[in-house]
Formats: C-alpha cells, sequence, structure tokens
C-alpha cells in the first residue's frame, strides 16, 4: 500500500491556500511504509493508513459498548453541573440573601460573575484540553469544581459568594466543551446530535431532582429545627457528590478511543472506523495557525457565536431568578420549589423530540427553529397574562414559564452538536468551540442583569423576547449559508479527484475538504414532506377527538386558568398535618375572601374516595381547623342546633347504604360531650338526610323504608319493591313518637319524575320514586317536606297528614310571577321556611354526571300561600358554573343578611352577598373534578359557637421550639410560654415568659436558646388574658439527630417523591424510546451472538464507511 498523494489534498482553486503537510515522503514510503508528521490525527497513526471492514453486527456491538461507559458519565455530570447552577436560586429562596446580607444587585452579580470566570478560562481550557489528555484533565476540573461549591455553604457575606461563584465559573467551564469534543471523538456525525441531546437533557432531569432536593431540604431543616441553614446544605449535598464522581470519572473515563482500557484491540480498531466518515479524526496534538485563521474567516464562527450571546441572555437570568419568577406568580417557597420541577420534564421531552425529529429529517436548523418558537410562544404567555397584575391568571403564567423554560436549550443544543459535526480540524474546532462558549458566557452574564425590576421584570421579559427573536434568525441565517455552500460544492464534485486513503484522518477543516458537506443536504429536503404529513394528521386527530369528547368535557366542568389546588396539583384531598395532634384536617383553597363575610365557624363531614369513612369537622372562616373527632360509623349532616335554649352539635352517624341511611343521631354540648342520642320509633333505621330540633324540643327525622309496591303503571312488575319516604316527630326528653308520616299514602307514584329503569324489581334494588331530603315545621305546626325525584315541596297537616298545598312538580298549585323561575326547580334539596312568607331552597336542576350540562344555584322565593302565588326574590350562582348532582344547602346568616351555600357534590362552599356579590368562597377538594364526586359533603353550614373542651391542651418539642393546639377550644387569642424557674421539682413554679398570638390550629413558639435543659408549660389565654387551661409540663429536648433529620426531611418530602418518581417514569419511557430507536437490534439480537473482527488484506481492502455523504454533517 502506499500513502495519498499530498497533491490531491489541494484546492482546484490556485487562489487557495495548501494544507499544511501531516504526511511527509521518504524512502521509507517508497518501500510501503508511511512516515507522520507529529501533527497527524492520532488515529491516523493508531490504524497506520489501513482501513477496517465494519459488519453492521459489529458496528451496533461497539456503538452499544461505548455508550454503556460513556453516556452515564455525561449525562450524570451534566446534571450534577446544572444543579450547581440552580442551587444559586434555590438558595436564595432560603434566606442565602439576608444571611449573607446580600443586596438585590449583589445577588444580580452572583449570576454574572460566575459567567466571568467561565468566559477567561474558557479558551485556556479548550487550548489544555487539545494539549492533554482529555478524560483525565476534566476529571480534575470536575474534583475542584466540587470542592469549590462545597465552599460556596462556608461564606458569610456577599464578598465570599461572589468570590466563589467567580472560580466555579472558572472550572465549570471545561464541562460543556470537553463534553462537545468527547461526542465528537467517539460517535459518528449521524449520531452527534442525538447524543449531544440525550447528555445535555439531562439539564431537564436536574430541574426535577434539583425541585425535590430543595423541598426535601428547606421542609426538612424547618421540620428538623437546624440551626445549620438550609442554604448550606444545598450547597454541600451536590458539591459533595461532584467530587466524589470527579474522583470515578478519572479512573474510568478513558481520553480517546485509542485509550479505552474497556476496549479490546479489535474493537478499538473498529471505534476509530466508525468516525472516519466524520472526516475529522479523534485529535490532533499540533496547534495550527493556518486553522486559526480560516476560524476568524468563517462566516459561521460569527454566526454561531451571535447565536450564543442572543440565546443565552434570557438563559443566564433564568437560571438566577427562575424560582423568584414563579414566586412572583403568587406561589409560596415551598410550592415554588415543586413547581419548578414540571419544567425540567418539558425540557427532557422537548430536547429528546426535536434532537430525534433532527435526526430523521436531516435538518437541525429546522428543529432548533420550532424549538426558539416554542421559547417566544412562552415567555410571550407569560407577558401578555401578567398585563392584568403579577398574580394574575398563575396557570396561565406558570404554562408559558414550563413552555419557556422547556425550551431555553433546544435550539442551543442542536446548536453545540453542529460545532461537533460541522467543524473539522482539531485546532478550528477547539477555537470554534471556544468562541461559542465564550458567547454561552457572555449571554449568561448579561442576563441576570436584566431582571430589576421585581417582581414582574418586565424589562427582562422584553429582552428576552428581542434576543431569542435574532438568534432564530442566526439559525435561519446558518441554514441559508451552509445550503448555498453546499450547492456550489455540489457543482464542483465533478472536477474533484478521487479521495485519497487516510485523507479522513489528516486533520483537514471543513474548507480544506472539499468533499465535505454542510446540513442541510439533499435528503432533508426529502425529509420535511413526511413531518409537515405527520403534523398535519397529528393536527386533525386532536381536533376530531376534541369533537368527539366535547359533550363530556362540558360535563366534567374543566376549566383554565385555575389554581394549582383546583387543577389537582396537591391531591384529590389536600390535607394539613399538625405536630401536636393526630388527625389531619381539610387544606382548603380561598378562591375568594372578602372580610364582609361572617367570622362564624364553618361546620361539614367531608367523605368520599380519597378518604377512608368520614368525621364531622369545624373550621374558621379561614379553613383552619378548629375541632374534629374520629367516628366509627360514617357521618353526615353535621351542624348546630338550639334543644331547650343550649346550643348543641348534631350529626347523623350509620352504616351510607346507596345513598340511604341506616344509623341514629347524636348530640354533643359545647364540651363536645355526648348528651343525647335519638333514634327512630319502630322497626325503622334512621336515615341520614335530615334531622331538624324543633323550637318545642322535638326532633324531626327522616326515614326510608322498604315497602312491596305494583309497578304495573310504571311499566315494571306487579309485586315491585320501593323505598317509601317516611318521617316521625319524636319527643327528644321521652323518645316518644308524636307524629308519623308516610308518603306513598298521600303522594301518587306518577308523580315521580325519577325512571323506574331496572329498580323495583327486587328487594335489592328497590325504586326510589320520592326521596325525602328534608323536613321543616312552621308556626302553625305544619311540616314543609322536600321530595327530590317529585320536584316539589309539600306542606303537610300536623294534625291529620293531609297535603295542604303542592309547590312545583307536576302537581304544581302556585302561580308563578317570575314566568317559571320559582317553581321549575329540578332535583333540589334543603327547603327551610325563613318566616312565613320566605323559603329557601337549593335547586340542584341536575340529576347525575350524564344528564343536561345546567347550572345549581340557591333561591329565595317570596310565597303567599293564602292566595297561592310564588315569586323568585334571588338567585345565587357559584362563580365557576357549578353543577351538584346531588346534596347542598343555602342559609341566610342572621347577623348581616349574608347568604351561605354549601354545594354539596361539588367541594365548596361560598358566601354571598344579599344582592348576589360573591364575598368568600372556599374549595376543599380541586374544582377541575367536581363532577366526579371524588368529594364532597352532604350539607356545610355556617353558625356561631363557643367550645369549652374538658381536655387539657396539646403540646409537642421539637428542637428549639414547642407546638400547641387545643381541639376544640373557641376562645384563645394567644398562648403564654412559662418557664419552670428552677426551684423544687416537687412543687414547680413557673414563671410568664413569651406571648404568642394563636395562629391557626396548631401555634408554634420558639423557646430561649439560652437555656438548653429547661421544664416549662404552656397556657391558653383569653381575649382578656385570662387562662384558659395549661398543657402538661414539658422539657426541652435534644437536638435532632442527623439521622433524624433525614428522617424527617423524608416525610416532608412524600408529595414531592410522588411528584418526582411518575415525572422520571416519563423520563424512562422516553429512554426506552430513545433505546429503541438508536439501537433497535439490541432487541433482536441473541445474548450469546459474539462479535467478529473481520481484517482484509492491505493491498485490495475496501473500507466501507458508517456513513456516507449525503448524511447529516451539520447545520
Amino acid at each position: 500500500m502506499t500513502g495519498p498523494d499530498p497533491q490531491a489534498f489541494e484546492k482546484p482553486d490556485e487562489n487557495m491556500e495548501k494544507v499544511a503537510p501531516v504526511i511527509s515522503r521518504d524512502r521509507s514510503e517508497m518501500e510501503g511504509q508511511l512516515k507522520y508528521d507529529k501533527g497527524t490525527d492520532e488515529a491516523l497513526k493508531f490504524i497506520g493508513g489501513h482501513a477496517v471492514e465494519v459488519t453492521e453486527e459489529a458496528d451496533r456491538r461497539v456503538r452499544r459498548k461505548i455508550d454503556s461507559r460513556l453516556l452515564p458519565w455525561m449525562c450524570g455530570l451534566y446534571l450534577l453541573q446544572y444543579l450547581d447552577k440552580t442551587a444559586l436560586s434555590y438558595a436564595s429562596s432560603m434566606g442565602m440573601k439576608a444571611d449573607t446580607h446580600m443586596s438585590t444587585s449583589e445577588y444580580s452579580w452572583t449570576g454574572s460573575i460566575f459567567y466571568v470566570g467561565y468566559l477567561v478560562f474558557e479558551y485556556p481550557h479548550n487550548r489544555l484540553m487539545q494539549k492533554f489528555p482529555l478524560g483525565k484533565y476534566l476529571s480534575i476540573c470536575v474534583i475542584l469544581w466540587g470542592m469549590v461549591l462545597s465552599a460556596t455553604a462556608g461564606t458569610q457575606n456577599a464578598a465570599g459568594v461572589l468570590a466563589v461563584r467567580f472560580f466555579l465559573g472558572a472550572l465549570e467551564g471545561a464541562v460543556t466543551a470537553g463534553f462537545v469534543l468527547v461526542t465528537s471523538q467517539w460517535y459518528p456525525l449521524k449520531d452527534q446530535g442525538t447524543r449531544c441531546a440525550i447528555w445535555f437533557s439531562f439539564n431537564g432531569v436536574s430541574q426535577i431532582i434539583g425541585g425535590v432536593l430543595a423541598y426535601g431540604v428547606y421542609t426538612g431543616f424547618e421540620k428538623a429545627h437546624y440551626t445549620f441553614p438550609s442554604w448550606k446544605a444545598i450547597f454541600l449535598i451536590p458539591g459533595l457528590l461532584t467530587a466524589v464522581c470527579g474522583m470515578f470519572m478519572y479512573y474510568f473515563m478513558p481520553d480517546s478511543p485509542v485509550t479505552a482500557r474497556w476496549l479490546t484491540e479489535e474493537e478499538k480498531h473498529i471505534a476509530v472506523e466508525r468516525i472516519r466518515g466524520n472526516q475529522q479524526g479523534i485529535g490532533s496534538k499540533v496547534f495550527k495557525w493556518s486553522q486559526i485563521r480560516e476560524v476568524f474567516t468563517d462566516i459561521r464562527t460569527y454566526l454561531i457565536f451571535f447565536f450564543m450571546v442572543t440565546v443565552d441572555i434570557p438563559n443566564g437570568g433564568i437560571t438566577v431568578f427562575f424560582t423568584e419568577l414563579i414566586e412572583s406568580f403568587g406561589f409560596d417557597t415551598e410550592k415554588t420549589f415543586l413547581l419548578a420541577m414540571p419544567g425540567g420534564l418539558v425540557e427532557v421531552i422537548s430536547l429528546i423530540g426535536l434532537s430525534y425529529l433532527a435526526n430523521k429529517i436531516n435538518n437541525r436548523m429546522f428543529c432548533a427553529v420550532i424549538g426558539q418558537l416554542f421559547g417566544l410562544l412562552g415567555m410571550a404567555l407569560m407577558m401578555g397574562l401578567s398585563r392584568s397584575g403579577v398574580t394574575a391568571y398563575p396557570i396561565g403564567q406558570l404554562v408559558g414559564y414550563y413552555l419557556m423554560m422547556g425550551n431555553t436549550a433546544t435550539a442551543l443544543t442542536l446548536v453545540l452538536s453542529v460545532i461537533s459535526s460541522n467543524t473539522a480540524g482539531y485546532t478550528k474546532k477547539t477555537t470554534v468551540n471556544a468562541i461559542a462558549l465564550v458567547g454561552y458566557c457572555v449571554g449568561f452574564l448579561i442576563g441576570p442583569q436584566t431582571y430589576r425590576q421585581s417582581p414582574a421584570y418586565p424589562d427582562a421579559k422584553w429582552t428576552t423576547i428581542a434576543m431569542w427573536t435574532f438568534a432564530l434568525l442566526c439559525c435561519l441565517a446558518l441554514y441559508f449559508v451552509n445550503k448555498r455552500e453546499n450547492d456550489r460544492r455540489d457543482k464542483l464534485a465533478a472536477e474533484l479527484p478521487p479521495q485519497p486513503e487516510g485523507q479522513e484522518f489528516l486533520d483537514l477543516t471543513d474548507k480544506e475538504n472539499l468533499k465535505w458537506p454542510w446540513e442541510p443536504n439533499h435528503s432533508s429536503r426529502r425529509g420535511l414532506l413526511p413531518v409537515a404529513s405527520g403534523l398535519f394528521v397529528f393536527l386533525t386527530a386532536i381536533a376530531s377527538v376534541s369533537f368527539l369528547l366535547a359533550p363530556v368535557l362540558r360535563r366534567l366542568h374543566l376549566q383554565f386558568g385555575l389554581t394549582l389546588f383546583d387543577y389537582g396539583f396537591y391531591g384529590l384531598y389536600p390535607t394539613r398535618h399538625y405536630v401536636s395532634f393526630d388527625l389531619a384536617s381539610p387544606d382548603v383553597e380561598l378562591a375568594r375572601w372578602d372580610s364582609r363575610c361572617s367570622d362564624d365557624y364553618v361546620f361539614m363531614a367531608p367523605h368520599g374516595k380519597p378518604i377512608e369513612g368520614s368525621w364531622p369537622l369545624i373550621l374558621d372562616a379561614r379553613g383552619n381547623l378548629v375541632w374534629t373527632m374520629p367516628t366509627v360509623d360514617t357521618t353526615q349532616d353535621f351542624h348546630v342546633q338550639e334543644y331547650l335554649g343550649e346550643k348543641y352539635l348534631t350529626y347523623w352517624h350509620g352504616e351510607n347504604l346507596n345513598g340511604h341511611g341506616l344509623g341514629s343521631w347524636s348530640m354533643l354540648d359545647s364540651s363536645y360531650v355526648h348528651r343525647f342520642e335519638v333514634v327512630t320509633i319502630g322497626d325503622f333505621d334512621g336515615d341520614l338526610h335530615d334531622f331538624q330540633i324543633t323550637s318545642n324540643g322535638t326532633a324531626l327525622a327522616v326515614i326510608y323504608d322498604l315497602q312491596a309496591a305494583n309497578l304495573m303503571g310504571q311499566g315494571g312488575p306487579q309485586s315491585g319493591f320501593i323505598y317509601d319516604g317516611v318521617f316521625q316527630e319524636i319527643d327528644i326528653a321521652t323518645g316518644n313518637l308524636l307524629f308519623e308520616w308516610r308518603t306513598s299514602q298521600h303522594v301518587p307514584l306518577d308523580s315521580s319524575y325519577k325512571t323506574l329503569g331496572v329498580g323495583g324489581k327486587d328487594r335489592s334494588l328497590p325504586w326510589d320514586p320520592y326521596h325525602i331530603n328534608s323536613i321543616d315545621k312552621d308556626e302553625a305546626g305544619n311540616y314543609l317536606v322536600s321530595m327530590r325525584h317529585t320536584h316539589a315541596l309539600y306542606s303537610i297537616d300536623g294534625t291529620t297528614g293531609e297535603i295542604l298545598w303542592t309547590l312545583g312538580g307536576k302537581a304544581n298549585q302556585f302561580i308563578d310571577v317570575s314566568d317559571g323561575q320559582a317553581t321549575n326547580f329540578a332535583w333540589q334539596h334543603d327547603a327551610r321556611w325563613r318566616d312565613n312568607r320566605t323559603i329557601t331552597l337549593f335547586n340542584n336542576n341536575a340529576k347525575d354526571f350524564l344528564g343536561p350540562v345546567t347550572q345549581s344555584r340557591g333561591m329565595i322565593l317570596d310565597i303567599d300561600v293564602s292566595n297561592r302565588v310564588v315569586g323568585l326574590r334571588a338567585s345565587y350562582f357559584h362563580p365557576e358554573g357549578l353543577r351538584a348532582a346531588s346534596q347542598g344547602n343555602v342559609q341566610i346568616l342572621p347577623d348581616s343578611g349574608n347568604v351561605f351555600i354549601g354545594w354539596g357534590h361539588c367541594a365548596a362552599y361560598t358566601e354571598f352577598a344579599p344582592d348576589g356579590e360573591v364575598l368568600c368562597d372556599t374549595h376543599y377538594a380541586p374544582s377541575n373534578w367536581f363532577q366526579l364526586s371524588i368529594l364532597f359533603s352532604y350539607r356545610v353550614y355556617k353558625s356561631s359557637w363557643v367550645g369549652r373542651p374538658l381536655t387539657i391542651p396539646a403540646a409537642a418539642v421539637i428542637g428549639d421550639s414547642v407546638y400547641v393546639s387545643w381541639n376544640g377550644a373557641t376562645e384563645i387569642v394567644a398562648w403564654r410560654l412559662e418557664l419552670w424557674d428552677g426551684s423544687d421539682l416537687n412543687d414547680m413554679n413557673f414563671l410568664p415568659s413569651t406571648i404568642v398570638e394563636k395562629n391557626g390550629f396548631e401555634t408554634k413558639i420558639e423557646l430561649p436558646k439560652a437555656l438548653p435543659n429547661i421544664y416549662f408549660r404552656v397556657v391558653a389565654l383569653d381575649d382578656q388574658h385570662d387562662v384558659l387551661g395549661r398543657t402538661e409540663v414539658l422539657a426541652k429536648h435534644r437536638k435532632t439527630t442527623f439521622a433524624e433529620a433525614l428522617w424527617n426531611i423524608w416525610n416532608m418530602m412524600s408529595r414531592a417523591v410522588l411528584i418526582t418518581v411518575l415525572m422520571l417514569v416519563c423520563c424512562v419511557i422516553l429512554a426506552i424510546f430513545w433505546i429503541w430507536t438508536l439501537w433497535p437490534s439490541r432487541f433482536r439480537c441473541h445474548l450469546g451472538r459474539r462479535f467478529r473482527f473481520q481484517p482484509v488484506s492491505t493491498d485490495e481492502h475496501t473500507a466501507i464507511p458508517l456513513m456516507n455523504n449525503n448524511h447529516d454533517h451539520a447545520d
């Protein structure tokens, strides 16, 4: 074999200079040997000018081995480096700025100075990576960077933070540049874009893990009450982990395919042969000034530089201020950490998806433009929605944030892969790489300085729009420059001599090698047609499915612009947990709040799928727990009633059997002591639908009685079964039955709107034609009965039981002066007399999920019984247009005249002004899923109440704090800490210390740190500071151990972990998709197959390139 002729590498244009020789001729060449210059690429030295035949199976085998040994290091370290960058943003939300006495301007500079160090050391890194072994150099930088990051925890002022950030940037500058070089050394051009996307996508995974880490550290340290600030831990944990990873990387990560210890000699030849088609080799150690000159005469260098600057000015600010952006939407610190996580998932999906598309259509610039457009759309959403107020439309702004955050790196990654695959000549490649990363640094240096006008940061948002638009234009310009040059070279192709053997490894630049093509090439044009067709089919399918599902979606009441709570982000039944109290309470969402709302207490008994059973709850006006009690049975209809001048808490408890109850009613006094148990008379069980105490000391109770009935008139069997509606009036003191009334004796079956369906055929499934759901008694002693399934209210004579009149339904006897609005109620609940001319009721106007799309409402009716005239005084609709398919109630509050409505089937309660203005609206489950009947309370009431429990206050000591609560006590306004005076332990005397205002159900009180071991107690005070009760004597505990702190962190992270697992599952699915796409033969090959190295004759070999010149080489 003879060496290649240097004349073959000269360009046909006489004005173009010759290539610097890397192969010299002497007598040894005539004898069949090549003598290599020191500037020769290492790959050519290794293979000795010989080509190796690579079978497809061998190529797959070596590729899998390289992926399994290189990608984990690159992905893991890129995850850590982005976690290091975002740690500053997390730390700022944890109190770092306050602890280091840092101003907003200084904080902005902590983001910028990182990139000053990055910028200063970027080119030295690239030069040193050319001179020294690449893997070892990167490993040393990683170890030092981990140590410097850990040192951030030791800083105590802004100057210290700035110094550490400078050196951190200086060391991290080697990572991205080094990984681009590693990718170009190990992978053919067709694989470089996808591999860059894979390791770069771990920025997104880092956001997911970083959100969990920040949330866990912040809440865990708060829970454990460490004096060590949580923000320092957010630097120590990733810093130490990075340093350890760097140590392992030093040993396991090779410098090039030639030096990889985990490749056999045969596999090393295959690895080098795989990159022959790159026309780049694996790198030369010689610095070539001719290639430096070419860098600065190539327009692509400037396009890449300006792209990097303009795309990274927004990125630099976002990386430092992203938590403050989310907080500006109105979310607290803990929620901010959690809400940052989905942005990482969107980034992973965007990066991998668009890189896959770029690989398929062989056009990375096209996909970079798409990613840039999505980012612009996200920022435009944030800007547009915030014009109504910084916290306006928080969910819409959050969606915009995810679109923006998820595409900050998409175009950047694709352009980085362009540098890897489009630039040839090792000196030129490292120089262009350095110039690109200098632009990257300049952008990140400027970016934080644009965030000056908190909390909305309008200038920063406008800057983002402008810079990303310019970056998009740079992408398009790069596309057309490459296309024009490719067309020119296609015309010259016929005039060029054949490519000499070994030319691929002669360290030629992309301009010196006229066989070099830039993307886009001809195949990319063909690839756009199926992409466009696929998008068209996808959008058509989405439109079609939306059209078909529209009726169902309308019934689901899905909405946009809701809070995270109402979307279900915090679970189907968000709860609050306490340190001093074992039971949980609902964590409600105050969708609206107005000071004109009553300060009375809220009484409810929620139940449904997310919770086991149900129990009574008292909440204050803002949703804080006041009292609760676990019950064995299901609890319903919990509220305050007056019996013989004293207030009692009453509730039904028993077994809920398909919407009908088998149980009885309990009455508790103000000390929460059980005083009365009311049961029905006869062979009946009390039903859950209503229990009313009258002013005469009697109780009205509903019963559902299973009866045989002839249902032939309704199309059913002659011997059918129904639920007959019964109610009784019972003397509470004696238990005597005073009155009983049975519906079937007075109301015909054909009055019902409830269809027979499959019901009524046997005892296990009776028909319910009436469905009594409320009873009331007027001043004349007559009863007002509501029957849901007849759409009617009935007045029953208190003596004879005859029906005096019927309002609504098929037998309506009233003239409706409101054009039918007062009598057209349907499936109603909770009809009550307010005075002898006013009735309130809850008009469900809905039967079930599949019924017509309607709205429920509270109604106040003006009724003239003597003249049989009725009119609608007022209607009260929920602000979100709720449709409660069942349950619900209406109150007129006595002091203010406000109207209070519990929405039954929908987990909400609302207080209206008399004129219908919505004052306060509270949700105790996500409103977007109300229609699925996930959680509800049969009725929700608002009443005054004074609770004086017989128990003592509960307290728990954690670290330097004591948590205190008193279940059911309503008169507490403050807590007083009392310290033991150090006298006789047998007769302890306590001295008053701190007074802390009551804060919700449980109050946290800080203990004096100067007294490490003390006894103390906490005293509950009323508004006159009189003592209501005292805790038992408590002792200050030892400090929490690190293991206990970790356990607390884990407990507090439970919700975040669940969210993270879901997101990581999505990442795993994407990874499986990638494995199937990139290595499909992995699933088809037998594990027993062995790689075969097939040497060929040096005289008649034919190199089989891994890709031809028509494949993707660059953008």
